[in-house]
């Protein structure tokens, strides 16, 4: 079924025309019906495809401003490690918490069991210690200075809580 919205003359004598609504039967074509589709799908592909592609790219970085300065680069050499102790039996060990949820009941239970299986061993809850170190380090200043409180300690070894316990 085709509409088409047409105008005609009302009357001979009629300056004006009136829109006029014409109703017209057409034969039904499978085959175009499914032209269709198949085109209406294409299209419908090929949006979802280009969607998807904005929003997977970035635009690109900003250049840097003139009164924005650039962050030194650290280069890191070879590191050596320290070996382990071989017993912890007299030394210190140095629990740092980074104030996610529930890292402190992690290291509370395991200074719990450490002073129930080692002798004589000391446990630093630097948490307790230095309220300021139960942070996540943003910048290489903060890491430095949590570095050094830790190290102030002169810990045999240190244990660390980074994420989240359930």
């Amino acid at each position: 079924m085709a509409v088409w919205i047409t105008d005609r003359p009302q009357a001979e004598k009629a300056q004006w025309h009136v829109p006029c609504i014409r109703i017209a039967w057409t034969e039904h074509n499978e085959e175009d019906e499914r032209d269709t589709m198949k085109k209406m799908c294409c299209t419908l592909a090929l949006m979802l495809v280009l969607a998807g592609l904005a929003a997977c790219s970035r635009p690109p970085a900003p250049p840097p401003r003139a009164d924005q300065k650039e962050e030194p680069v650290v280069i890191v050499g070879p590191v050596k490690i320290n070996p382990h102790p071989s017993s912890l039996t007299g030394k210190t060990v140095v629990l740092r918490w980074n104030g996610n949820c529930n890292g402190d009941t992690f290291l509370n239970n395991l200074a719990g069991r450490l002073k129930n299986e080692v002798k004589q061993v000391r446990i630093v809850k630097m948490w307790e210690v230095d309220p300021d170190t139960a942070v996540v380090s943003r910048d290489l200043a903060k890491s430095q200075a949590i570095a050094t409180a830790i190290a102030a300690q002169k810990p045999a070894l240190v244990i660390a809580a980074q994420a989240d316990s359930n």
